[in-house]
C-alpha cells in the first residue's frame, strides 16, 4: 500500500512568530529580552539548517529522476565496436542505495553534520562557496550550541592584576570576534566589573540584526548550488525576514 505524506518546515512557524515578536520586543523586561534574543539566534540558525536540508533533498530528488532510466537500461561496455551491451540495473541499484543513505544521514544530522553532507551532496567546499561568510556560519553555530542545549553563558578572567576577560576555549569567542569586527562590541577588554556589558552586547538589537543580515546572505549563497536547471523551477521556502531596527 502506498503511503502519501505531507510536510511543512517548522521554521515556517518560528519565522512568522519572529516577525510579530520583534515588533513587541521593547515591551519585554530585560530577562525576557535576553530570552527573546536566544529565540532569534535559534530561529535564524534553524532556518539555515532547514535551507540546507531543503537544497540537499531537492538535489537528491532530481538525482533519482536522472538515474531512473538506468533501471531498465543498458550501456555498451568497452571501446571496441563489438563491445557487449550490459544492463545498468546493478549500478542503478547501488546509486539509489547511496542516495537513500544520504537521506537517512540528512534526516538525523545536526548543523555540523549537515555542513559535511552539504559539501558531499553538491561537491563543493563551503569555505569556497561562502568565502568570508563561512566564519559567520561558524559563529552562529557556536551561539546555537550554547542556547539550544541550555549551556551556561560563562566568562572566565585571567588571574592577574587586571583580571582581564579570557575567551580561550569559550564558545563565545568566535561570535565575539565577529561582533568586534562589526563595532557592535568596541572592545574585548572586559573585567569582573564590566563583563555585564559584554553579555548585553549579544542580546542587543544591533547584534541580532547583524547576525540576521549575515544569515540572510548565507542563505542566498547556499541557494546558488542549484545549478541543474530543472531544480530551479520549483520555489524554495520563504527566506528569513528583513527586520527593521
Amino acid at each position: 500500500m502506498k503511503i502519501l505524506s505531507a510536510s511543512v518546515s517548522t521554521t515556517t512557524f518560528s519565522r512568522a512568530y519572529l516577525q510579530r515578536a520583534w515588533e513587541q520586543r521593547n515591551t519585554l523586561a530585560e530577562y525576557e529580552r535576553n530570552g527573546f534574543a536566544q529565540f532569534v539566534y535559534l530561529t535564524i540558525t534553524g532556518h539555515l539548517e532547514a535551507s540546507m536540508v531543503e537544497l540537499m533533498n531537492r538535489r537528491i530528488m532530481y538525482a533519482r529522476s536522472v538515474l531512473s532510466p538506468m533501471r531498465a537500461g543498458n550501456c555498451r561496455w568497452g571501446e571496441k565496436a563489438e563491445a557487449p551491451s550490459v544492463p545498468t540495473r546493478p549500478i542503478h541499484d547501488s546509486l539509489m542505495s547511496l542516495l537513500a543513505h544520504f537521506d537517512r544521514k540528512i534526516d538525523k544530522a545536526a548543523l555540523d553534520g549537515l555542513i559535511e553532507l552539504f559539501q558531499d551532496v553538491f561537491a563543493v567546499k563551503l569555505t569556497d562557496l561562502l568565502a568570508e561568510s563561512h566564519q559567520y556560519l561558524k559563529a552562529l553555530a557556536s551561539l546555537r550550541n550554547v542556547f539550544a542545549h541550555g549551556r551556561d553563558f560563562w566568562i572566565a578572567f585571567g588571574q592577574d592584576d587586571q583580571n582581564a576577560l579570557s575567551l580561550g576555549r569559550n564558545p563565545l569567542q568566535l561570535p565575539a570576534q565577529r561582533l568586534l569586527a562589526a563595532n557592535v562590541l568596541t572592545t574585548l577588554h572586559f573585567d569582573a566589573w564590566t563583563h555585564p556589558d559584554f553579555q548585553k552586547a549579544f542580546f542587543s538589537d544591533a547584534a541580532m540584526l547583524y547576525f540576521l543580515g549575515k544569515a540572510r546572505h548565507i542563505e542566498a549563497l547556499l541557494k546558488t548550488v542549484l545549478t541543474f536547471d530543472p531544480e530551479k523551477e520549483v520555489p524554495l521556502m520563504v527566506a528569513l525576514p528583513d527586520l527593521l531596527a
